[in-house]
C-alpha cells in the first residue's frame, strides 16, 4: 500500500487535512504525512488520528520545518512535534539561507517573509554543525524521527547527517536533492552511503528527474517517489493518477514504482516496526 509523504495543506493543494485525510483513505493510502512550511501540524495530525480517522487503517503523522515560523531551530518545537503524532523534521525550508540566497535575498523575498526575519544554517563559518544542535538531534534519535533535509545545501547537509549518525538518527530523508539542495551526483552518492532515503517529487523536473530513473536502478531499496503532480487541482486522486502516469512515462515498471511509493517509505516511516511489535498506528 501507498504512502504520501507530501500531504501539503491548503494553499498548496488547496485541500484541508480532514479531505487529504479522507481522500487518501478512500483511495487505500497506507499513511500520510501532513506538511507546512509555517507551522507544526503534529496536533491536526494526533487529533484527527483519535476522532475522524479513529480505527482506521490509515496512519496520519504530523511534520515541522524548523523555519522562522516555529523559532528556528527550536528544540522544543522538535519535542512537540515527535511527542504527539509527528514523525518528520524538516530542516529549514523558506528560512534556509540557501533558499533565501537561491531567491537573491533579500532583494527577491518569498511571500509573508521581511527583511527583518533571519536566513537559517545549521553551519558555522567553518563549516562545523552548530553545537547547539546536538540536543536537537538527540531528541530525533532518542523519538524515532525522520531528520528532512529540507533546503539546506549539500554543503551543510552532509555535515549534519554525519553528526545526525553520531547522535543515533536512522532515519534520513532528502527531498529533490538538485534542486532544493544544489547536489550533484557524488552529492547524492555521499547522501546514500550516509543511509539518506532520496525522494523526488512528481512535479520534479531535469536533473532530479533524471536521478528518480538511475535509483530504480541502482539504489531501488533507496528511493521515494512522490505522488503531488503539478497539476492545479482539489482531487488527491487527480494528483496520484498524474503522478503515477509521469513515472511510467520516465520509464519505471510498476514493480519499480510499487517499491517506491509503497515498501520504501513504509519502512522510512517504521510502518513495519510497528505492525511486527502490535503497536497502535496513530499512536
Amino acid at each position: 500500500m501507498a504512502c504520501d509523504l507530501e500531504g501539503l495543506l491548503h494553499p498548496d493543494t488547496g485541500l484541508d487535512s480532514i479531505e487529504i485525510g479522507a481522500q487518501a483513505l478512500e483511495l487505500g493510502i497506507r499513511a500520510v504525512v501532513l506538511q507546512a512550511h509555517d507551522y507544526c501540524t503534529a496536533p491536526v495530525a494526533a487529533y484527527l488520528a483519535d476522532a475522524d480517522f479513529k480505527d482506521t487503517p490509515i496512519a496520519l503523522f504530523g511534520s515541522v520545518a524548523l523555519n522562522t515560523t516555529v523559532g528556528g531551530l527550536n528544540v522544543y518545537a522538535v519535542e512537540h512535534t515527535l511527542m504527539l503524532a509527528g514523525k518528520v523534521v524538516h530542516m529549514p525550508t523558506l528560512s534556509a539561507e540557501n533558499f533565501l540566497r537561491s531567491q537573491r535575498w533579500p532583494s527577491r523575498l518569498p511571500v509573508g517573509f521581511d527583511g527583518a526575519e533571519p536566513a537559517l544554517s545549521v553551519v558555522s563559518a567553518r563549516g562545523r554543525v552548530l553545537p547547539e544542535l546536538k540536543e536537537l538531534l538527540e531528541v530525533i534519535a532518542t523519538r524515532d524521527g525522520v531528520l528532512g533535509a529540507g533546503f539546506l545545501h549539500t554543503s551543510e547537509l552532509l555535515a549534519l547527517f554525519e553528526a545526525a549518525k553520531v547522535c543515533g538518527v536512522t532515519r534520513l530523508l532528502v527531498s529533490d536533492p538538485v534542486r532544493n539542495n544544489g547536489a550533484r551526483p557524488g552529492d547524492v552518492d555521499r547522501m546514500l552511503r550516509q543511509g539518506a532515503y532520496i525522494m523526488i517529487s512528481a512535479s520534479s523536473q531535469g536533473r532530479d528527474r533524471m536521478l528518480a530513473a538511475s535509483l530504480a536502478r541502482t539504489h531501488p531499496e533507496r528511493l521515494i517517489l512522490g505522488l503531488h503532480s503539478a497539476e492545479a487541482s482539489g482531487s488527491l486522486r487527480s494528483h496520484y493518477i498524474a503522478a503515477l502516469r509521469g513515472w511510467l512515462e520516465l520509464g519505471l515498471d510498476e514493480g519499480e514504482i510499487r517499491r517506491a511509493i509503497g515498501d520504501n517509505p513504509r519502512r522510512l516511516l517504521g510502518l513495519e516496526e510497528r505492525i511486527m511489535h502490535g503497536t497502535h498506528l496513530h499512536a
